[in-house]
């Protein structure tokens, strides 16, 4: 019986050791990043089309909106900060087959808001591709860049958002993305700890059963119960339950020769 414990306390002991270990030097990188600051950009995007009714002047329509400048189709990019610090350089481009109408910005650019700066915009290739530039984009605040279409929608929009060198997040929906919080950086440590501590408490039960006579026994007992509820007739040669019962008679006579 001691000995059984001793191999035990040996095996949990080498396990969870194992797992500190690894679960240690995979936070080394969080807790050099503690005190870096994290810009984590989120964006969505959807795209409308105005739906003119039959009953309307559509000729007339369309051309008192491309008088006025008034798009019949836009495509809206929403960008959000949720890191721990401003987005110091923001780089959007968006192109389409289609030229571009107009371009404006929610809140307007010609505000100044004090939480984000705009540096450029760039109109390329006839206007069906524009680049925008931002600077110091805060955290918790939405920009919504909407660019607009005189007659439909373009068959494909591309968008591409670079924060800081990194490509920004696409998301479903911006409310419900979580704000970065430094537990994130300890998310893998933490996990390879508790599979390790798993593992260990399942191993340790693996062998606890197979050096426990008594319940070897008792297991026998239920499997043996279970095989005649499931195979209640007798199956030629030795079945599952005979093979069990041999081991066990092994085990018996190889106690008392002890």
């Amino acid at each position: 019986m001691e000995e059984k414990n001793n191999q035990i306390w040996k095996t949990t002991t080498i396990l969870s050791v194992l797992a500190l270990f690894v679960a240690i030097i995979a936070a080394i990188p969080s807790f050099l990043s503690l005190e870096k600051p994290v810009s984590k950009l989120f964006y969505s995007e959807i795209s409308n089309l105005l739906n003119i009714p039959k009953e309307i002047d559509t000729d007339e329509l369309k051309k008192l909106m491309e008088t006025n400048k008034i798009p019949r189709a836009t495509y809206e990019l929403s960008l959000k900060n949720l890191g721990n610090s401003s987005a110091e350089l923001v780089k959007i481009s968006i192109s389409s087959d289609q030229k571009i109408m107009n371009l404006s910005f929610i809140p307007d650019k010609n505000e100044h808001p004090i939480w984000v700066d705009f540096k450029d915009i760039i109109y390329l290739n006839d206007s069906t591709r524009i680049k925008i530039e931002l600077e110091d984009l805060a955290i918790n605040h939405e920009l919504k860049v909407i660019v607009g279409y005189a007659e439909k929608l373009p068959t494909e929009i591309l968008s591409e958002i670079i924060n800081n060198g990194l490509t920004a997040e696409l998301s479903e929906n911006l409310e419900k993305e979580p704000q970065w919080n430094k537990f994130q950086l300890f998310r893998l440590p933490l996990f390879i700890l508790a599979g390790g501590l798993i593992i260990t408490i399942l191993v340790s039960i693996v062998i606890f059963i197979i050096k426990s006579k008594k319940f070897r026994e008792q297991l026998l007992e239920i499997s043996k119960d279970v095989y005649l509820e499931i195979f209640p007739f007798v199956l030629p040669g030795i079945n599952i339950y005979e093979a069990m019962k041999i081991l066990s008679k092994k085990d018996k006579n190889k106690g008392e020769n002890q």
